[in-house]
């Protein structure tokens, strides 16, 4: 859990360092751990959508997104 606390707390201070995933929403890599956290990032807002761990089938994320 303090990986991925660490994670968010670095999107809260820098949103835009990471990448888009799928469409309008960025990804970002836990470190140590296999997960993503799937986010978007609009007009000041960041928005979680998902902590998804990366031996998943993709297809399962991206529907979490839609």
């Amino acid at each position: 859990m303090r990986c991925i606390d660490a994670s968010i707390q670095t999107i809260e201070r820098n949103p835009e360092i990471y990448v888009f995933a799928y469409e309008k929403y960025r990804g970002a890599l836990v470190r140590r751990f296999p997960y993503a956290i799937f986010y978007e990032y609009f007009e000041g807002k960041i928005t979680v959508y998902a902590v998804f761990h990366c031996s998943q089938d993709s297809k399962k994320w991206r529907s979490r997104l839609n």
